[in-house]
């Protein structure tokens, strides 16, 4: 009895000190992380103030606000290039307002000229901004700051935290650069905005993706009780508990979904009303075009991991077994990494024997692509959570019957109503009447919608396709360019 009594009582003390440990390591962990960031904010905002002391610079002379426009890979052809483009375009197209002063953009090229911005901008999205007009008369121009610590896949370890520490430093670069009256953030710099805040600096944000997502809050969720989940999670939830309080720097906020909505009213508590915006998308009022089609399948994403490429080009070996069709996967390349993956989907292609009815589509220009959409029958997208999903409203605008994961931005806000293949064998006609495309899950309820399209009349596909041009119309470009101009306004003159 007093052995068993001896060992009851030894348990519990190394359970006891165990959890002392634990909590030891946690909040060590949280003193390690939040004190270095508040120390790192200080120092950069020390360091501005010595070297341009522009609040008192500013307090003395009465000159007109400027705007800073962050995007440092703004020449990029994707979403949200073209939100920033679209936003400045809104901006710089209000100069007549007294409101509205010089316009800056913070961009990491120095070989990247006004003059090819515009290129790039026209090309890509058809979006004219007369940035050359602007610039001869001293309302437009462009600072550069070294942004190659903000790469996409730069760090392999404690990622979260090393990019927010590399945003501070990126922004404090732009600041030294030039501090404008505000900051208007389409890129995604959260942890950065402390920095503004103390410089005097308002902060407008467009919010595509939130910097930790819920991928990262579920590994919170685990219960092993190993020192690296012990670590990971202290980790995760102290970078958390900092995203939530970079909310309470920010002076107005938009987001582009629903999806981005929900979860940014969970993590930012912001005093400030969090705004719903929709992505602009061009050609929205376009009438449906003719019913004769190719029987194409078109796919148009960055090439990045996350798109999930892999799963269209399984899909579309299925289809080849008893189909005959063509797949054109339209896509831009940014850097190596995105090379990289666009050479391990061709490999694929050819390991699944498929290259010879795949055409392969890089970095083509507005009209090009628009073009291909014409003349495609079905649209396809298959990332998982995608924040919102700008190439699907351009299929819905183009005529092409759309098909996109069951999640996100796709379910919640563009394909609404939508076919479910949530079952093997389905009627689509008896599924829903107004249906504007869409909504699968894997491989298999993938390939099941691509094969009701395929059997479907003309009549049938044109009654989606009308649905579907209807739908589409909040998120048009003047849509946008409203409610973006009364954000900008509204943050001016408070």
């Amino acid at each position: 009895m007093k052995m068993s009594r001896a060992r009851e009582i030894t348990a519990k003390f190394f359970l006891k000190l165990r959890r002392i440990l634990h909590h030891c390591v946690h909040v060590s962990i949280g003193v390690l992380l939040v004190s270095s960031y508040i120390v790192l904010v200080l120092l950069c905002f020390i360091k501005l103030i010595f070297h341009q002391r522009l609040i008192l610079a500013r307090k003395k002379t009465n000159q007109a606000p400027t705007y800073g426009f962050l995007h440092p890979f703004a020449s990029d052809g994707g979403g949200g290039e073209r939100v920033l483009w679209h936003t400045i375009c809104t901006a710089l197209n209000s100069t007549k307002n007294k409101q509205f002063g010089q316009h800056v953009l913070y961009h990491t090229n120095p070989a990247v000229s006004i003059e090819s911005l515009e290129e790039n901008v026209q090309r890509h999205f058809g979006i004219c901004c007369n940035l050359l007009k602007h610039k001869r008369r001293n309302n437009f121009r462009v600072v550069y700051a070294d942004a190659n610590n903000l790469l996409p896949g730069r760090y392999q370890s404690l990622t979260l935290y090393r990019q927010a520490i590399a945003s501070v430093l990126f922004v404090m670069s732009c600041l030294q650069e030039h501090t404008p009256t505000i900051f208007i953030d389409t890129f995604g710099v959260p942890f950065a905005y402390p920095l503004c805040h103390l410089m005097g600096v308002k902060v407008l944000c467009y919010v595509h993706y939130p910097f930790i997502s819920s991928l990262h809050l579920k590994a919170l969720e685990s219960s092993k009780t190993s020192l690296y989940a012990l670590v990971r999670n202290g980790y995760l939830e102290y970078m958390h508990i900092l995203y939530q309080c970079t909310g309470s720097f920010i002076d107005k906020c938009a987001v582009n979904s629903s999806w981005t909505l929900h979860h940014m009213q969970i993590i930012w508590k912001t005093k400030h009303s969090i705004q719903l915006i929709f992505p602009p998308v061009s050609d929205v009022r376009s009438s449906i075009p003719a019913s004769s089609r190719l029987h194409t399948i078109v796919s148009v994403s960055q090439f990045r991991r996350e798109k999930n490429h892999p799963l269209q080009l399984s899909v579309f070996s299925k289809l080849l077994a008893d189909t005959n069709a063509t797949f054109v996967i339209i896509g831009s390349v940014r850097n190596r990494t995105d090379r990289d993956y666009l050479e391990e989907l061709q490999n694929l292609a050819i390991r699944l024997g498929i290259s010879d009815n795949i055409k392969w589509l890089i970095n083509v220009s507005n009209e090009q692509r628009r073009l291909i959409l014409r003349n495609s029958l079905i649209g396809i997208h298959t990332m998982q959570d995608e924040h919102f999903g700008i190439s699907i409203v351009e299929y819905m605008a183009a005529g092409c019957i759309s098909i996109a994961h069951a999640s996100g931005g796709p379910q919640t806000d563009i394909i609404h109503p939508a076919f479910q293949t949530t079952t093997p064998m389905y009627d689509a006609k008896a599924t829903c009447q107004h249906a504007v495309g869409f909504l699968a899950t894997n491989e298999a309820s993938y390939l099941q919608a691509i094969h009701t399209i395929l059997s479907m009349s003309e009549s049938e596909r044109t009654k989606i396709r009308h649905h579907a041009n209807l739908s589409i119309q909040k998120f048009s470009s003047d849509t946008f360019t409203n409610s973006i101009h009364t954000l900008i306004k509204d943050i001016s003159t408070s």
